[in-house]
């Protein structure tokens, strides 16, 4: 398990998909994407969907991505 530090492409980020640099890996999907907080804490920010040559892609943590995990016990 590795992390990388980057940062979000704030121009192209919507509702509910974000684009961030460092690019990703294959097999990375699924995986989480953490902000760091004003005092240092991580906090998961969205899920790695996919990207490009040029960036990253996550889908953001959304209301009824929290109701999924709240009402699936075995996650």
């Amino acid at each position: 398990m590795w992390t990388e530090e980057g940062y979000f492409i704030s121009e192209i980020m919507t509702d509910d998909v974000c684009y961030y640099n460092p690019i990703g890996h294959g097999g990375q999907s699924g995986s989480p994407v953490y902000v760091k907080t004003e005092d240092e804490n991580k906090t998961v920010f969205g899920i790695v969907s996919g990207g490009t040559q040029e960036r990253s892609v996550c889908k953001r943590i959304d209301t009824d991505i929290l109701h999924f995990v709240y009402n699936n016990p075995n996650l």
